[in-house]
């Protein structure tokens, strides 16, 4: 039987996932508005690699998209941080 801290700690972890899956999402799908790669943004060096990339027309990613998804991957990375805390206990 499952204890309440038990309890707890899963109930976090599934509303973590899925804030993770939707930071994910988002930033795949606002890079394929403007024709970019979406790549994994979950990786550490994701935004180095996203500002090598270029548009079909051999643009860089817009300012305002670049800043949007910047904030996107800093809230990404925290909740797998996050989730990777919860897995440790």
């Amino acid at each position: 039987m499952n204890n309440p801290e038990q309890d707890d700690l899963r109930s976090e972890q599934e509303v973590l996932k899925s804030e993770q899956e939707s930071h994910n999402n988002t930033i795949e799908e606002l890079l394929r508005e403007v024709g970019l790669p979406p790549g994994d943004p979950w990786r550490s060096d994701y935004l180095d690699w996203l500002a090598k990339q270029r548009t079909p027309e051999g643009k860089p990613v817009p300012p305002r998209l670049w800043d949007e998804i910047v904030r996107r991957h800093v809230r990404l990375r925290l909740v797998m941080e996050q989730l990777a805390e919860i897995e440790e206990q």
